[in-house]
């Protein structure tokens, strides 16, 4: 009988943990940011940089979204807001859509805060655009090529 019951609550404990990726780095192959709802790519990246970075120190966030190649610039303080914010961007491509990620980090004594982020889409024709549809020179792909 006591089997029985740890068995149930291992599988109680594992229902409960959070879905989503375990590191910076495996943010980017978590989900698929080509053809995957864009409201819910936003949703699960804003959930994970907050579950990821939320609670830390800020110079260790920053540093680990750097060595993610995350660019990351930093305010300067005032003595109504000692620890200043942080906006940190990364952009990359695939094949058909290019990327572009934004985190902004507040912090309070030194440790962030809140996080905040943003992700944009533009691929190849104008469907899967987000967070909206846009004319950008990568729909130019679509037009048959020239001999």
């Amino acid at each position: 009988m006591n089997r029985l019951a740890l068995l149930f609550v291992c599988a109680a404990l594992g229902a409960c943990q959070t879905p989503g990726a375990a590191s910076l780095s495996e943010i980017q192959s978590a989900s698929n940011w080509n053809l995957d709802d864009g409201d819910a790519l936003a949703f699960r990246y804003q959930r994970d940089m907050r579950r990821l970075l939320v609670g830390r120190d800020i110079a260790g966030a920053l540093g680990e979204l750097r060595a993610d190649g995350y660019e990351c610039a930093t305010g300067e303080a005032h003595e109504d807001h000692p620890d200043p914010m942080s906006q940190c961007k990364k952009s990359f491509a695939t094949r058909a859509c290019q990327l572009d990620w934004r985190v902004n980090l507040a912090a309070n004594n030194a440790i962030v805060a809140e996080v905040e982020t943003g992700f944009a889409r533009d691929c190849v024709g104008r469907d899967r655009d987000f967070p909206a549809a846009k004319d950008s020179a990568i729909d130019d792909q679509l037009a048959p090529a020239k001999p």
